[in-house]
C-alpha cells in the first residue's frame, strides 16, 4: 500500500486486527510504486486511484483526502491566503514521488469555481511525513493527506489553509484476486478493513 496511507491510516487498523486474531501473521509492504498483485503474490493490495476495468475484486473504502495546512507561526509571518491564487506568493511544500511527476499543481473547488494553482516551491520531498515536519517547523504550506495532518490540526500546531475551499479526494480500493482461494485470514482481513475504513 502507499507509504503515507499505510503508515498513518492502516497500520493502527492492522495492529487491532492482529490483537483480534492472535494466530494470524501479516507481512505489510509499504511502497508508492504500483505493484503487481499476481506476479508479486500479494493477497491484498490497496490502490489510491480510480480503478481501470480489471478482473480483480475491489472493495471501495473512504476516500483519500488532501488538506492544505501551515503552522500558525508561518501564517503570522507571511499572512493567511484568502484565495487559492494567493498561494503564488507563498512558500509551498511539494510532494515529489520517487516514481511519477512532482505534484506542484494544487487544486481547489468552491461551488462552481475550480482552481488549479501551479505553486512555487523551494522544497520538494518524496515523503509526506517530511512535508508535515517542514510545515510544523513553520517553513511553508503543505498539501498533505488529511489523516497525516489531523493531529497537528487538532492540537493547533497546524492551521487549515483556505478552509472555505474543497480539496481533491481520490478513491481508495482494497483489491484481491477473485480466483485465489479466500482463506479465513483473507476474509477476516477484508471484513475488518471494510468495517474500519469503509465509506
Amino acid at each position: 500500500m502507499p507509504v503515507s496511507f499505510g503508515a498513518h491510516s492502516l497500520t493502527p487498523v492492522i495492529a487491532r486486527y492482529l490483537r483480534q486474531y492472535p494466530k494470524v501473521e501479516v507481512d505489510l509492504g509499504l511502497s508508492d510504486r504500483l505493484v503487481d498483485l499476481v506476479e508479486e503474490e500479494f493477497e491484498a493490495v490497496f490502490r489510491i486511484c480510480p480503478l481501470a476495468d480489471s478482473s480483480f475484486m475491489a472493495r471501495e473504502l473512504a476516500p483519500f483526502r488532501i488538506v492544505a495546512c501551515a503552522s500558525p507561526d508561518y501564517l503570522r509571518e507571511r499572512g493567511v491566503p484568502a484565495t487559492p491564487l494567493d498561494l503564488e506568493t507563498h512558500e509551498c511544500l511539494v510532494h515529489a514521488p520517487t516514481s511519477g511527476p512532482i505534484v506542484s499543481d494544487w487544486r481547489f473547488v468552491r461551488g462552481e469555481e475550480n482552481y488549479k494553482i501551479d505553486v512555487k516551491h523551494r522544497l520538494r520531498v518524496n515523503d509526506a511525513k517530511a512535508l508535515l515536519i517542514a510545515a510544523l517547523d513553520g517553513f511553508g504550506i503543505a498539501f498533505i493527506p488529511e489523516d497525516l495532518a489531523r493531529e497537528g490540526l487538532r492540537s493547533g500546531r497546524l492551521t487549515k489553509v483556505l478552509p472555505d475551499y474543497e480539496t481533491p479526494s481520490r478513491p481508495i480500493h482494497l483489491i484481491y484476486h477473485p480466483d485465489r482461494r479466500q482463506t479465513p485470514k483473507l476474509k477476516s482481513f477484508i471484513s475488518v478493513v471494510v468495517s474500519e475504513l469503509g465509506r
